[in-house]
């Protein structure tokens, strides 16, 4: 029987794990109003290329980051950051701020897990870190974009993907609406990373942050990974399969064994570089 279907609706996702990246976007979607906290925040989407994931035509896939635009001690825009620099903020960026343009080209480390909402698999960012030393970044494929809300419908806002214009366009400054922002901020919990077109993940219940106690520090499950991800990408330690996927015992046990494995080649290293020197 003759039938007819949607060609070329197949959605790709980009695979879990570790991937070099580059932003090459920083777009300013402006103060939008939460139904879920009730309260209004400015908001803005980190756009990001992933060097190695190639498509068909050869162009890197991509995925973006919804944060909050504060420096807050809570914030993911600022926990991203400082794992992203490698440093933390500094008191003169807390008071004038960090101009966020200036990350723009730069490389990076993305951890991207997967979540299921509505039935869909929907690739997101879990963290992102710097780059190891002697990590070869390939050039940057996507132009650069950077949007300013208060640029309006400028040349840049009209070649943005129709989703993120809608989005822009229900902000405080595109509406015209004077109520003024709330002062106390709720824990960001809105981050969506979506490749593409794909419209945003909903909100999704809030868990408990899994604990991973190690020597002294405790982790929670984000950070704990950022960590192993870290280490494996260190010197090419061997990495477990669907390390992002473990449960809590095994993702533990995982882990100690890949720190134990690291300790191990730097203390071989250190006897090499003594051994040298003498």
């Amino acid at each position: 029987m003759l039938s007819a279907k949607n060609e070329g609706s197949e959605r790709i996702i980009i695979p879990a794990g570790t991937h070099v990246a580059r932003c090459y976007g920083i777009i300013d979607l402006g103060t939008q109003y939460s139904e879920k906290f009730g309260n209004s925040s400015r908001k803005v989407q980190v756009q990001f290329e992933l060097c190695n994931e190639l498509m068909d035509d050869g162009r890197p896939l991509a995925i973006s980051k919804k944060y909050t635009l504060s420096l807050n001690e809570k914030a993911n825009l600022r926990k991203d950051l400082e794992s992203w620099l490698g440093r933390g903020i500094t008191a003169e960026e807390e008071k004038n701020g960090f101009a966020l343009g200036g990350m723009l080209g730069a490389p990076c480390l993305l951890s991207i897990i997967h979540a299921e909402s509505g039935g869909k698999t929907y690739a997101n960012i879990a963290g992102v870190m710097s780059i190891p030393k002697g990590t070869q970044v390939p050039p940057q494929s996507n132009p650069m974009v950077s949007y300013d809300v208060e640029n309006g419908k400028d040349a840049v806002f009209e070649k943005l993907p129709e989703w993120i214009r809608t989005t822009i366009g229900q902000s405080k400054e595109f509406k015209g609406d004077n109520e003024p922002e709330t002062e106390t901020e709720p824990p960001d919990l809105s981050d969506t990373n979506v490749p593409f077109d794909i419209p945003e993940i909903p909100d999704e219940p809030v868990v408990p942050a899994e604990s991973y106690i190690y020597g002294p520090k405790t982790y929670t499950r984000e950070e704990w990974l950022d960590s192993l991800h870290q280490a494996s990408a260190f010197d090419h330690l061997p990495e477990p399969a669907d390390m992002d996927a473990m449960k809590h015992d095994d993702l533990l046990a995982a882990g100690k064994v890949m720190i134990k494995q690291l300790q191990d080649f730097c203390a071989t290293n250190k006897k090499k570089t003594e051994k040298k020197a003498s």
